[in-house]
């Protein structure tokens, strides 16, 4: 070995570049391993075990890792990754965008309701842009699917754009978010084409409902949160606090299970102390900017709340699970036994995922009969990214924090669950894990030859997204996927539905129900 002076540890993780203390052992922002088994002959450093030179010296450490320079296949201008994703993102909207008049056949009970406030709306009678809807929840969903209608013009596809395009990018904030916790590309992109194909999350996606859109707000939440986390710069870091609270916000304006995320992000702040404790005092001034933006962009809204907060939680309420009318279910059992029930059957559905959820509550509108929240090949790579997750904790503590945040609290005090209206919105953290199993797999020795692994992961995610695509075209078509929607408006009814609601609404009138309309029906309206 040579006698000159051995290069000082940075503590620079060779994985995700942290700077981490020069006597750290473990990288503090995706936990993998500092200290490396293989020394370099010439210098002393430490290498990872794939490597065929040293990082510090360039010295050739092992002739069999030597790689050959190779003729690049695509320009340098042509950049491989994004070229992937964007052909992702063209085709998760083309499969959104596909026959969206007729497929789904009919319009639900909520997504005639929702278009019952947008006429209202359009004819100047309300709700006010804060004040609430028929649910009763924030108006402001009514309203975004108003101005895509006015823009669109007033259509089925019209009403249906608002989840079409947000949950479009929701998918490529999702890769954002997995490349942000230090998930590597191919395992990113991988994740990400699942998430788009994937049958729960694609079928909401073509819905006139806005609990889709809570994806969305929470993967901004999080993208905005994890770079104000990292940013040294206290401008920058506070302006990104800023961000994550306009997006807590939105999930606060969202569908109710919005709600969880300011909930979420509150409970990681100890978490947050702990892990960056020589910064805390950024932090606490961060979390306090966080929250003084979503206190102040909901407050209109608040405001309104506190003249009636029971109608505000009415939708709530109503689904309490310990309430005397949902408890009669539970056959006598007292409070206790049947918390533990509902936790248990939301550990079937959701952790398990059993396929036995389509025939609980109103499930068999939202997936098909014997079909779990995720196909059986995707729901094993969702658990083995459980297992991975725990020795990445530090890397993934904030994917498993909303996991359980927008998932449990909501599920476990509701009747009618495992609920998957209720939970889409946390549908995209599913596949984080199935990301970070891909990741673990690329990694193995048996994946060194990437062409060979890489043929047969695009293989495989090709396979199981045309199952799944395929597979819910297939099903929305079939009788019992109508009738499981009923009662509802026929797509072929709907331009005569709309001129009577209209007339309604221009008249001043509250306009007539689903149940109200399939009457009218037999009567020749």
């Amino acid at each position: 070995m040579s006698t000159e002076t051995l290069p000082e540890r940075t503590g620079m993780c060779a994985w995700c570049e942290h700077e981490n203390a020069p006597d750290s052992r473990f990288c503090g922002d995706c936990g993998r391993t500092l200290v490396f088994d293989v020394v370099c002959p010439f210098c002393g450093r430490e290498n990872p075990s794939e490597n065929a030179h040293c990082d510090a010296c360039a010295v050739l450490i092992d002739e069999s890792k030597r790689v050959t320079p190779k003729t690049k296949i695509f320009p340098k201008y042509l950049n491989v990754t994004a070229m992937t994703l964007a052909a992702i993102i063209v085709f998760a909207l083309s499969i959104r965008l596909f026959s969206l008049t007729d497929i789904p056949l009919n319009l639900v009970g909520d997504e005639a309701d929702n278009l019952l406030n947008v006429y209202r709306i359009m004819a100047g009678i309300g709700p006010g842009f804060f004040e609430l809807d028929w649910k009763p929840q924030p108006a402001f969903s009514v309203y975004m699917m108003g101005w895509f209608m006015g823009f669109f013009g007033e259509t089925i596809v019209g009403m249906r754009l608002p989840s079409v395009v947000l949950s479009t990018v929701s998918i490529l904030v999702f890769y954002a978010v997995a490349r942000q916790h230090g998930v590597g590309r191919p395992a990113s992109l991988g994740a990400t084409f699942l998430l788009a194909t994937g049958v729960w999350y694609l079928h909401f996606s073509r819905s006139g409902w806005e609990n889709v859109h809570v994806g969305l707000y929470a993967l901004s939440a999080m993208l905005a949160f994890n770079a104000a986390i990292k940013t040294k710069r206290l401008t920058i870091s506070l302006l990104l606090f800023a961000a994550t609270g306009l997006f807590a916000a939105l999930g606060l304006y969202g569908y109710t299970t919005g709600r969880m995320i300011i909930v979420a992000l509150l409970v990681y702040l100890p978490i947050a102390f702990f892990l960056h404790r020589d910064d805390w005092k950024r932090l606490l001034a961060g979390y306090g900017v966080m929250c003084l933006t979503a206190f102040l962009l909901f407050w209109p809204q608040f405001d309104n709340a506190l003249d009636d907060w029971q109608r505000f939680n009415q939708r709530v309420d109503a689904v309490y699970v310990l309430n005397d009318h949902n408890r009669q279910q539970f056959e006598g059992k007292d409070d206790l036994e049947i918390i533990v029930q509902q936790t248990w059957n939301n550990i079937r559905g959701f952790i398990l995922l059993d396929t036995g959820i389509s025939r609980v509550g109103l499930n068999a509108r939202y997936i098909p009969p014997g079909h779990g929240l995720l196909d059986r090949l995707t729901a094993v790579l969702f658990w083995v990214g459980l297992v991975v997750s725990v020795t990445r904790w530090r890397q993934t503590i904030l994917w498993w924090l909303f996991f359980i945040v927008m998932i449990f609290p909501v599920q476990i005090p509701g009747s009618g669950t495992p609920d998957a209206a209720r939970a889409v919105g946390a549908a995209p953290l599913y596949y984080l894990f199935v990301a970070l199993t891909l990741d673990w797999l690329f990694s193995l020795r048996f994946a060194k030859n990437q062409w060979a692994i890489g043929t047969v992961a695009v293989t495989v995610l090709a396979l199981i997204a045309y199952v799944n695509v395929s597979g819910y075209f297939d099903w929305m078509e079939r009788p019992d996927a109508a009738a499981a929607r009923q009662p509802a408006v026929d797509a072929a009814d709907f331009e005569s539905w709309q001129t009577l609601q209209k007339a309604a609404a221009e008249a001043g009138r509250g306009g007539f129900n689903v149940g109200e309309w399939l009457e009218m029906k037999e009567r020749g309206f």
